[in-house]
């Protein structure tokens, strides 16, 4: 007998399939609205919220690659909402920050943002809400120490709150 998977058992499908369609609903709004992708959407977010910061820097907050980052501020800097240049600290780097009308447009998507968010959350108890959010915490942390072989074996234990994969309790 062959050996089948139903997606619906695997937990990372059902993570993926849950954002990608929320992602990609929020992210048509901003897009018919605003002509803004959701690769627009982070870096305007990142940098709304640490200011000035260079493409490398971006590309890891924003979880992608700079490729990605530079095609985001390449559009961005088009339209006139963020402004790239030479880093004042690193004279062969650069770093961008929001202009004012980038500064305009963040603070008004970000209310969009804040509003689906709440909307979000109040489908769910305090309870509910803090249990997703810690396990949703703790799948972040397995992800960033995900063995990239074929061969993985199931965990001795599960992991418990609060802590990391690797360590000893």
């Amino acid at each position: 007998m062959a050996l089948t998977v139903d997606f619906k058992e695997l937990v990372l499908n059902q993570v993926v399939s849950f954002a990608t369609r929320f992602v990609q609903t929020v992210a048509s709004t901003y897009v018919e609205r605003h002509g803004i992708g959701l690769p627009e959407l982070r870096t305007l977010f990142l940098l709304g919220r640490h200011g000035r910061l260079a493409p490398i820097r971006l590309a890891e907050l924003a979880a992608t690659d700079r490729a990605t980052i530079t095609r985001a501020l390449r559009g961005l800097s088009e339209r006139g909402l963020v402004a790239v240049a030479a880093d004042p600290a690193h004279r062969r780097r650069t770093s961008a920050q929001l202009t004012a009308s980038g500064a305009a447009l963040h603070d008004h998507l970000a209310r969009f943002v804040l509003q689906r968010n709440t909307w979000l959350k109040s489908h769910f108890s305090e309870d509910e809400l803090a249990t997703l959010l810690d396990l949703l915490g703790r799948l972040d942390a397995l992800s960033q120490h995900l063995p990239r072989s074929p061969e993985i074996e199931p965990a001795q234990r599960p992991i418990s709150s609060g802590e990391r994969p690797g360590r000893e309790r």
